[in-house]
């Protein structure tokens, strides 16, 4: 782990820390009063020498590369107040326009602080969502969920944050803002990100000559955050393809066989949709030791225009009461119609135990009668169409998504998987009449069942009526 200089001298002894201010005149002790970025950054999070166009910060989570970011974006600004005698104009992009105001500008970390602690005079206009500096230079705030985002400007420097959790990022950076990239002598843009699996964008930066990457993880911040939070990450992440994405910053390679890939992955970012139909699916882990599986928990709901959205991943390890009070919680919350669990192990037992917290909870067994390769590929389908969307980032969930390798018998069962596939079967009509299950099975169509049976079944083995209804 390497220290800043303002940490290297704060470690001296007291009679060197002594020679070492003797030895500044007051300009200096003044400046360094302000913490300037190249005493209190770490070397690693200092602006790179050299000739490059883009800075790449792919590090972990807690690494500091927002803060990174906009304190070298500062120090970009500083050394060109104005081109061809006009000033400057810059842009600041977050994943949203909304993450770019509360975090990137108003943040604990955000640009307004840094403004402020380094006395830099400014205007911060939010009807337009611009800073102006005392010296005419504009910061233009922007969200990347506009696809359109930066069309029309022209800047000498960017910051680009969490790039590869924007939504059609590669298009947005090739067809658009690299483009505004056209003032001064060497346009340059930051970008500041934890990788995301499959990224096409990042793949290519990565071998750039005009690229330069810093490499970075969690613990290289470690001296500045608490120990609560890193033992919760060590605790939830340890020995996954996660804690080398989230806390190592690495960028991890789609798993060759996975049904899923985060490109098909969208992310909600309308207008609340009108929902005709909620459910609460279930994935129950049949035992309750440390090295239990957990219980998948998923609610989901079908919009009115046929859209299917994933609303909560809510998957826990726990006991059958404490899971069956948190789908039972949820149900409440988000006004479901219904709880569906797979009840292939253990039976009636989970409806009763629902049933002994909440009795007038509805809720529906599914019995699995084909592999989970079989269950998850029209939902896979689904989202390859862009027929389902999530309400916002799961990141544990569509791990587990891009991860899983249904064709290799030791890969490890999906828990938070099957309870999506759960869900969205039950919400789409057509999910599971699908080629692959209509060869092997029939389904019941009472309009309260629907679920399959093995060919040339006359009474369904689920609701004990006839098949015809």
């Amino acid at each position: 782990m390497s220290w800043s200089k303002a940490k290297t001298v704060a470690n001296w002894e007291p009679e060197k820390q002594r020679e070492f201010l003797d030895s500044l005149s007051p300009e200096q002790v003044g400046e360094l009063q302000l913490r300037p970025w190249y005493w209190i950054g770490r070397p690693e999070q200092q602006l790179p020498e050299g000739d490059w166009d883009v800075w790449l910060l792919l590090t972990g989570r807690g690494f500091g590369k927002t803060r990174t970011a906009l304190e070298n974006f500062l120090l970009l600004m500083v050394d060109l107040p104005e081109w061809e005698g006009t000033p400057t104009q810059w842009g600041i992009i977050g994943e949203t326009f909304s993450d770019c105001r509360n975090i990137l500008i108003e943040g604990p970390a955000g640009l307004i602080g840094i403004l402020d602690r380094l006395k830099i005079p400014y205007t911060y206009n939010k009807s337009l969502w611009q800073i102006t500096l005392g010296t005419g230079q504009v910061i233009h705030l922007l969200g990347a969920d506009n696809p359109d985002v930066g069309r029309g400007f022209n800047f000498a420097g960017l910051v680009m944050d969490e790039f590869a959790k924007w939504r059609n990022g590669k298009r947005i950076w090739q067809e658009g803002l690299h483009f505004t990239l056209r003032v001064g002598p060497h346009p340059r843009a930051i970008v500041a990100t934890t990788p995301k699996m499959g990224n096409s964008q990042l793949k290519e930066w990565l071998v750039s000559p005009k690229v330069v990457v810093t490499k970075g993880s969690l613990d290289d911040n470690a001296d500045n955050l608490p120990a609560s939070f890193i033992e919760g990450i060590t605790e939830q992440y340890a020995g996954t393809r996660l804690e080398r994405q989230e806390r190592y910053g690495e960028l991890i390679e789609e798993v060759e066989g996975a049904l899923w890939n985060y490109d098909d992955i969208l992310i909600w970012r309308r207008h609340v949709p009108e929902i005709i139909r909620t459910v609460v699916a279930i994935d129950p882990a049949i035992s309750n030791t440390e090295n239990s599986d957990e219980t998948g928990i998923v609610v989901a709901s079908r919009c009115r225009d046929g859209e299917l959205l994933v609303r909560a991943d809510l998957t826990i390890k726990a006991p059958p009461t404490q899971w069956a009070q948190r789908a039972i919680d949820a149900y409440h919350e988000y006004e479901a119609d219904r709880i569906v669990y797979e009840d292939n192990q253990g039976g009636d037992a989970w409806a009763e135990i629902i049933h002994s917290i909440d009795p007038y909870i509805a809720v529906k067994p599914v019995h699995a009668m084909v592999g989970k390769r079989l269950r998850a590929e029209p939902i896979a389908a689904l989202y390859e169409q862009h027929k389902v969307w999530h309400m916002a980032h799961f990141d544990k969930l569509e791990g587990q998504m891009t991860t899983w390798e249904p064709y290799d018998p030791k890969s490890k069962s999906p828990d938070r998987v099957d309870a999506l596939v759960h869900a969205l079967t039950e919400l789409n009509p057509t999910g599971t009449k699908s080629r692959f299950i209509s060869e092997l099975m029939d389904f019941c169509t009472n309009p309260t069942c629907g679920q399959a049976n093995p060919k040339g079944q006359v009474i369904c083995q689920h609701c004990l009526r006839p098949m015809a209804g």
